[in-house]
């Protein structure tokens, strides 16, 4: 499988939502949400890359609304705590079994445009989350292998600390989201699936439930000349993974599985080019998986009570 000719320039995003170092982080956060993704790349006037604002910055920007006595927690004082994951979850896009093959399962995420999807037992047990990250290690192994197929239980995370129940407090939600690079949490009653919170959607309900305070915080900072604890640039990851224009699919897929990010920057000379998301990679090699086609059906005899003994029908 050569794969040498597909470069990022050819697949990367080139009309980004981005922003900038001195925004307030509200601005910031709400344009996340609004634009529904997960990081916004932070640039200069002269479109210079120089940071990464995401939505695990988002959540440790709440303190600005006084959540906390320390910029580290989210679990005190607040009325995010009367929130619950019961009032947050949501049914997921997408359910894989767990009998299903991996490249059958690779390419329902890709169809279906979401970065990952709860793997359930037959007995509606919830196993684990597929994700992009383990369709790239499947398109890796593809590359070297050319035959990875397996039931989607193989490649599938398993992580006990993705699991949480319907009385997991939002506090409790945002700091599990905070700590790991989980972009889904699984909502379960005695081991079944009732629903599943993203990361944007417990932003989204925080945001929402102390819009007040965070808008207080801003009011402040502007009567202040804009303090720097408010600005995007105290919040943003300031060491960015990019890749060049000229990189390759298969590297570009290597960067992805040793590293959390979701979106890699594509970047000449320190200049912002554009973007290649987990998801833009997928599209881009999905012509290369080999995904199964379902058996064609068998002819079924179909028996009528009143056809004579010994003699049946058979439908096509």
């Amino acid at each position: 499988m050569d794969l040498s000719p597909v470069s990022a320039l050819q697949i990367m995003t080139r009309n980004l939502a981005t922003t900038t170092p001195n925004v307030h982080v509200l601005n910031a956060v709400d344009k996340l949400i609004a634009q529904r993704v997960s990081g916004l790349p932070v640039v200069t006037e002269t479109h210079v890359l120089i940071g990464r604002f995401t939505e695990q910055s988002a959540i440790a920007a709440l303190d600005l609304a006084g959540l906390s006595d320390k910029p580290s927690s989210l679990n005190s004082r607040s009325c995010l705590n009367l929130l619950i994951a019961a009032d947050v979850m949501k049914p997921p896009s997408l359910v894989l079994h767990s009998h299903s093959d991996v490249m059958s399962c690779t390419d329902q995420l890709i169809r279906k445009g979401v970065s990952g999807a709860p793997v359930m037992a037959s007995d509606g047990t919830v196993l684990g989350v597929f994700s992009e990250k383990s369709a790239m290690q499947v398109f890796i192994r593809l590359c070297w292998e050319q035959s990875p197929c397996a039931a989607v239980t193989a490649w599938m995370d398993d992580e006990p600390g993705r699991m949480i129940n319907e009385q997991t407090t939002l506090p409790e939600i945002l700091e599990r989201f905070h700590q790991t690079s989980f972009r889904r949490l699984l909502v379960t009653r005695q081991g079944r699936l009732i629903g599943e919170i993203t990361r944007r959607d417990a932003l989204s309900a925080a945001v929402t439930a102390i819009r007040t305070p965070l808008v207080e915080s801003q009011d402040r900072a502007d009567m202040n000349g804009l303090a720097y604890k408010a600005t995007v640039s105290f919040w943003m990851q300031h060491e960015v993974p990019v890749v060049s224009p000229a990189l390759n699919v298969l590297s570009i897929a290597q960067n992805f599985i040793e590293s959390s990010v979701r979106q890699l920057p594509v970047v000449d000379d320190g200049s912002l080019l554009g973007q290649i998301s987990r998801s833009d990679l997928l599209r881009a090699v999905q012509r290369f998986f080999p995904v199964p086609q379902p058996a064609a059906a068998r002819p079924q005899p179909l028996y009528l009570s009143a056809v004579a003994p010994g003699r049946e029908f058979v439908t096509t």
